[in-house]
């Protein structure tokens, strides 16, 4: 999807493939914040799902990346040098020892993006993703808020209270079949 360019290219390109595959997709495992109502179709965005996890250290230093160096490969290596992979399988309770391996091992960019796509979809399927959005603008998943990195998860509160300063009232960051709540608890609270 990312070769239709950005922003509302990119999202129409996406609402258009959803729609498509919305006609062949098997109801079944219906998911919250899924992209059409009713169809086991969720939102993945490989770069935020991957970054969330990492540690702040992971960033030190990373700067601009180097020539031909793509921000998602960095990531991924990231992701596999600091233990993210182990985490999210063993998190999903994916026990099959070659489906880590193949992760730890792929070096194709699109496939790396498929198989981050594929967590992805593990965990909207588990109801355990962290959903982020709105009606309006669309919904897409992330890992379990319990996963991220101390930096990311104070990063969304601190953005959350910041935009309440600003008027923005309605704020939805659904986690499983509840609420995000700032307070740092399970508890179901409306943003």
């Amino acid at each position: 999807m990312s070769h239709h360019g950005r922003g509302l290219d990119l999202r129409n390109a996406g609402r258009d493939a959803a729609e498509q595959f919305s006609k062949v997709a098997r109801p079944g495992v219906i998911v919250q914040g899924g992209v059409v109502p009713g169809v086991p179709l969720v939102e993945a965005f490989p770069n935020t799902f991957l970054g969330v996890l990492l540690p702040i250290d992971a960033y030190e230093g990373c700067g601009k990346l180097p020539k031909g160096k793509v921000r998602s490969d960095w990531l991924y290596e990231s992701a596999v040098v600091n233990g993210v992979f182990q985490m999210l399988i063993d998190h999903l309770g994916w026990n099959e020892p070659t489906t880590l391996q193949l992760m730890l091992r792929e070096r194709d960019h699109d496939l790396r993006s498929a198989l981050v796509c594929l967590l992805t979809a593990g965990f909207a399927a588990a109801g355990t993703a962290t959903i982020v959005g709105d009606e309006d603008g669309g919904w897409f998943c992330l890992p379990p808020f319990d996963l991220w990195s101390p930096w990311a998860r104070l990063a969304l509160e601190l953005t959350i209270i910041q935009a309440r300063r600003r008027g923005y009232q309605r704020l939805d960051a659904l986690v499983g079949d509840g609420h995000f709540s700032t307070a740092g608890s399970s508890a179901k609270a409306r943003l």
